[in-house]
């Protein structure tokens, strides 16, 4: 089931497997629920998910009208999300001339730009760990919690890195940074 879903989501059919348009359908709307679910376990709203998903499968620029319409919820709540997902460097906003809406397209690289977000808030959380690192005598318990913790944020912020470079690259290069 889950390989279906997959070839279903992300994969043309091959010669011999063609998928039922209500299948993809399916498929699709099963797509932009998880994402939702998943960006809702993440601690961020569930409707930034669904947007982000329906940004995904749409790969151009779309109205704010129709994201409310599609998604099935209000303009204050697309407005709202957009401009989250926006601050995260994972969409943009476009105007086109004489429309008096904006629409919404993926940035190049959305992933690449989040990963830099987040390895960027862990390593300001190392840099402050390491100044009360410095406050304490060095042959306390205190003062080792910190630097394993220091730490943990350090190596997770290279690690980031290193993915952002991969998604990055395989951006640019049409891949898919395996």
């Amino acid at each position: 089931m889950a390989a279906a879903y997959v070839r279903a989501m992300f994969l043309k059919p091959g010669p011999t497997e063609a998928v039922p348009p209500d299948r993809a359908q399916e498929a699709r709307e099963q797509f932009i629920a998880r994402m939702g679910q998943h960006f809702e376990l993440d601690g961020l709203p569930r409707i930034a998910g669904r947007l982000m998903a329906l940004m995904i499968l749409e790969g151009q620029p779309i109205s704010f009208g129709d994201l409310a319409r599609r998604l099935n919820v209000s303009r204050g709540s697309i407005s709202t999300n957009a401009r989250l997902l926006e601050s995260k460097g994972m969409i943009e906003r476009l105007s086109h001339p004489g429309e008096r809406q904006d629409y919404f397209q993926l940035t190049a690289t959305p992933c690449a730009n989040l990963i830099d977000g987040i390895r960027e808030r862990m390593l300001r959380t190392a840099e402050d760990v390491e100044t009360l690192v410095a406050e304490l005598p060095s042959t306390t318990d205190e003062r080792r919690r910190l630097c394993r913790t220091r730490d943990f944020f350090t190596i997770m912020a290279d690690a980031l890195g290193e993915a952002a470079e991969r998604l990055g690259r395989a951006d640019s290069e049409g891949g898919t940074g395996r």
